[in-house]
């Protein structure tokens, strides 16, 4: 999670860091806040975000089995738009 939002020599920072995606201050500076937050990793699971257009926070994150997170990806959804012409 956090070398793909902000290490920019990873191979997904594009998708993920230099697309805007942040993870929770909080997460960031303290592990303890995360593992409060998310509970300990089940096995098997990895973390995984709600909206995948969105940031890691306690909001917007989830455990996720790898057949949840393929079915989670952003190629998978089109962004809601809104109609600014009403």
């Amino acid at each position: 999670m956090i070398q793909r939002c902000e290490n920019e020599n990873h191979d997904e920072y594009d998708n993920y860091g230099g697309d805007g995606v942040t993870i929770d201050p909080e997460w960031r500076t303290s592990f303890a806040s995360f593992v409060r937050d998310m509970g300990k990793r089940p096995a098997g699971m990895t973390i995984d975000r709600i909206d995948p257009f969105g940031s890691y926070t306690p909001e917007n994150c989830k455990w996720g089995n790898p057949k949840e997170q393929a079915a989670n990806r952003r190629k998978n959804r089109l962004p809601t738009q809104v109609d600014n012409a009403s």
